[in-house]
């Protein structure tokens, strides 16, 4: 049986979590082939993972045969659902509350980020049980399902080779409150001086705001495909970035990852914290999951994750409680 997915969401850090449901499948029907149908610009990452065997670019989906041979449609994309069912797909499923799918999908599940009260990996698992899987996951499960395999080494500067490199993801493109640029550039300094050499990645429009404040640093600006970045990052000791793309990358390829969040709902790690057995949720306040760590504390902040302030991605007073100090502190502990 030939399964195609297609994610709603269009991030990095979405795709990779969602690798939990090729993930799952393979786990129950090692025979299935998993096809996931993504954003022409994330297929070389997607490709990276063991658990999907075919990759198709959405862009081109009228042209690549993506239907060819599917016996199964997940989306709730109606131009993806239409074209589905103009190919003959046999099973072809939705969300019911996606009214716009009603006449082309054949199969509803209804799912609710509302009724989501954990870890949106699992958000995508409900709709297997229309393949008999009835999964609720615990951490260390959704972790060994999300994994990618870098396929190429990237060559390094001569600077670069075997050296404990640390990078530094200071942007989210708008997608998650940010660490202040000023607190990555501390914090390299204080990594430099503890023997660690930092690099900085980020997007070309990131570089164009950071790259005269890291000036200092080698720097991959918009210089490199995602799984250029992958392999970048699985040659580095740790990554350091808030919750992006970048974060999940690195976690997924088995990298250190320190994550930095905020513990407002549904921004908080419990919800989108990146999946590996080798990453720390740098936050601040107390969380429940025992790998988070706490770093500082924040008066405008309430125990059942209610903020009361209004903030924006670049002006969060909850992520700026996050010290330099203390980040250091636990990079030097796993180091």
């Amino acid at each position: 049986m030939r399964i195609l997915f297609h994610s709603r969401d269009h991030g990095i850090g979405d795709h990779i979590i969602h690798t939990t449901f090729a993930g799952c499948i393979k786990e129950h029907y090692p025979n299935y082939i998993v096809r996931f149908l993504v954003d022409e610009y994330l297929t070389s990452l997607i490709t990276l993972c063991p658990f999907i065997d075919e990759v198709a670019s959405f862009e081109t989906m009228a042209t690549n045969g993506c239907f060819d041979n599917v016996d199964v449609v997940f989306s709730t994309n109606r131009e993806i659902l239409q074209a589905a069912k103009k190919a003959k797909v046999p099973l072809r499923i939705s969300n019911l509350s996606k009214p716009s799918t009603w006449l082309s999908a054949n199969s509803f599940e209804l799912v609710s980020t509302k009724l989501l009260d954990s870890h949106n990996a699992k958000l995508n698992l409900k709709y297997l049980k229309k393949l008999n899987i009835y999964v609720n996951p615990t951490y260390d499960k959704l972790t060994k399902w999300s994994k990618l395999v870098p396929q190429n080494t990237l060559s390094l500067p001569v600077s670069l080779k075997n050296r404990q490199l640390i990078a530094l993801n200071p942007g989210s493109n708008k997608s998650a409150r940010n660490w202040p640029p000023e607190n990555y550039l501390l914090l390299a300094n204080k990594l430099k001086k503890k023997g660690f050499i930092p690099i900085m990645t980020g997007s070309r429009h990131e570089g164009d705001l950071y790259k005269q404040i890291f000036q200092e640093y080698t720097s991959f600006w918009g210089t490199l495909n995602l799984d250029q970045l992958a392999s970048l990052y699985s040659q580095c000791t740790a990554v350091v970035a808030c919750s992006t793309g970048p974060a999940h990358i690195a976690a997924a390829i088995g990298t250190h990852t320190f994550a930095l969040f905020v513990n407002k709902k549904p921004l908080h790690p419990e919800r989108w914290g990146p999946l590996g057995k080798s990453v720390s949720i740098l936050s601040h306040q107390p969380q429940k999951p025992s790998q988070n760590k706490i770093l500082g504390t924040h008066s405008s902040c309430t125990q059942n994750n209610r903020c009361k302030i209004r903030c924006t991605f670049d002006q969060c007073p909850c992520i700026n409680a996050i010290t330099v100090d203390h980040v250091v502190q636990e990079i030097l502990k796993v180091s």
